[in-house]
């Protein structure tokens, strides 16, 4: 998470010298460099995609613009927190589509968690369409995931990491055909690289990650990112987070981490009964 805050941050920087489609371009190509070398270290093959990989990989693509598009404007913490109502999201997606069975203190998480988002946001007077970009991006996130489980087994990780990031760095490159190209200072052209290798590495140790432990534990750690990306804002650009803010980022967190920590517990009871 620390690896992908630091991405952000350098895109951030970045955005006040050249159009967001060509900054994720230019950090493309680095990590597109980066995966060739980083999955097969990981174990994971490059093959064959399908077509579920490619509307994943579309959906992944709309997420980008959304996210990067308002971290233009907001602060990295502002962001990190109406993204991560995704999963808030993701719980009630996959209750109403693929009909899982989601309990009352879920059901419950998920309301208190909107709630957060509604504090976050203000008054509808006060709303911004960066702010509502933010919480479009997590929206996105939950269609790009959704899409995610139809992917079959046999297409391996590799193959969508690497499709996506091919993706996104081909729909950046087609924003800027015809003239919007902005000639990239080579510190600039560094810092892309140096975004490429946070987004690289906060990807291969996520995948690591997953390897090693529980998924419903793992999910856990992601909340990690919007303290840091708090942090990180108010070191680099010296943002501080209002009160409202901080509330209802507290409501959020607590909303995912209460569903992950469910879900942990039902795998758990299901492991042992299988038992």
């Amino acid at each position: 998470m620390a690896s992908f805050c630091i991405n952000d941050a350098f895109i951030k920087g970045l955005s006040t010298r050249a159009p967001i489609g060509e900054l994720m371009a230019v950090r493309g190509v680095f990590a597109i460099a980066l995966m060739l070398v980083l999955l097969p270290w990981i174990g994971l093959r490059i093959g064959r995609p399908e077509r579920f990989t490619w509307l994943r990989a579309a959906g992944e693509v709309a997420v980008t613009f959304a996210f990067l598009s308002a971290l233009t404007v907001l602060p990295l913490g502002d962001v990190y927190t109406l993204y991560f109502a995704g999963p808030l999201l993701l719980t009630a997606g996959a209750a109403l589509i693929f009909g899982e069975r989601v309990g009352l203190g879920r059901w419950a998480a998920v309301v208190v968690g909107f709630v957060g988002v509604l504090i976050v946001l203000g008054l509808p007077s006060g709303w911004r369409l960066a702010s509502l970009l933010a919480l479009a991006a997590a929206f996105l996130s939950v269609s790009r995931d959704l899409a995610t489980r139809w992917i079959p087994a046999s297409v391996g990780s590799g193959t969508v990491a690497m499709l996506t990031a091919i993706c996104v760095t081909l729909s950046g490159a087609v924003t800027v055909v015809g003239g919007s190209w902005v000639p990239l200072a080579w510190a600039d052209v560094g810092l892309c690289a140096l975004a490429a290798l946070g987004v690289t590495g906060g990807y291969t140790a996520f995948v690591l990650a997953l390897r090693t432990g529980e998924l419903s534990f793992v999910a856990t750690f992601r909340y990690s990112g919007i303290p840091m990306a708090m942090a990180l804002g108010f070191l680099v650009w010296g943002d501080v987070p209002t009160l409202r803010m901080l509330g209802g980022a507290l409501l959020i967190m607590g909303s995912g981490l209460f569903i992950v920590l469910q879900e942990w517990g039902a795998a758990r009871a299901r492991a042992a009964e299988a038992r």
